[in-house]
């Protein structure tokens, strides 16, 4: 079977709890005879957006987006316009029958509609709370648990973001980041549904 693993970061550069997770999972996966492909990121300013470099790590095929992690408005962050039409290439290359996403930070939650118009099975794995809160923690700048994420309206990580006055006209900056805060949260919402097996570990 073809396997696509995806997620924002990977082994080696990056070692933290969805990486490492998605890498044992990948390797074991290769290791019974599946044809397993990890799909990720990586910042490098020296490179073009969008550079794919290919790669192997205990078994694993990779392959390593240059996504430079730069946005013009808010909603970019979110909609990942330009990731979904990488993404989607990527797709009709490996045609996989099975994506599994550990992460959606920097792809974006359209990756799942995607991923299953292709014919694939979607699985999802949340390690953290990206989908609610946009620095997938929950908390507060101020070290405080956020309340208001999960009901859509909390905008405070949101404005670590630019925004583009011309993509939001008419707005005061507090309905601003209310509608933007909003909007993630119902396309995330909304994306989610596209996957055939979520799991919250």
């Amino acid at each position: 079977m073809k396997i696509l693993v995806v997620l924002h970061d990977y082994l080696p550069r990056h070692t933290g709890g969805s990486e490492i997770h998605a890498h044992q999972t990948a390797r074991e996966l290769a290791r019974r005879g599946h044809e397993v492909t990890a799909l990720f990121t990586e910042r490098d300013l020296a490179a073009r957006d969008g550079e794919r470099r290919e790669g192997r790590l205990d078994g694993v095929r990779t392959l390593e987006i240059v996504h430079q992690r730069e946005y013009a408005d808010v909603r970019e962050s979110f909609e990942e316009e330009r990731s979904l039409a990488v993404f989607r290439r990527q797709l009709e290359e490996l045609r996989p029958d099975v994506v599994h996403f550990h992460h959606l930070a920097l792809w974006g939650s359209r990756c799942l509609a995607a991923a299953r118009a292709s014919g694939a099975r979607v699985v999802v794995t949340l390690h953290d709370y990206h989908l609610l809160c946009d620095v997938s923690t929950l908390l507060r700048p101020d070290g405080e648990l956020c309340t208001e994420a999960v009901h859509g309206r909390c905008t405070a990580c949101l404005r670590r973001h630019p925004v583009w006055k011309e993509r939001w006209p008419g707005l005061e900056p507090e309905e601003l980041w209310a509608q933007a805060a909003r909007a993630r949260f119902e396309r995330h919402r909304a994306d989610l549904a596209q996957a055939h097996v979520v799991i919250a570990p």
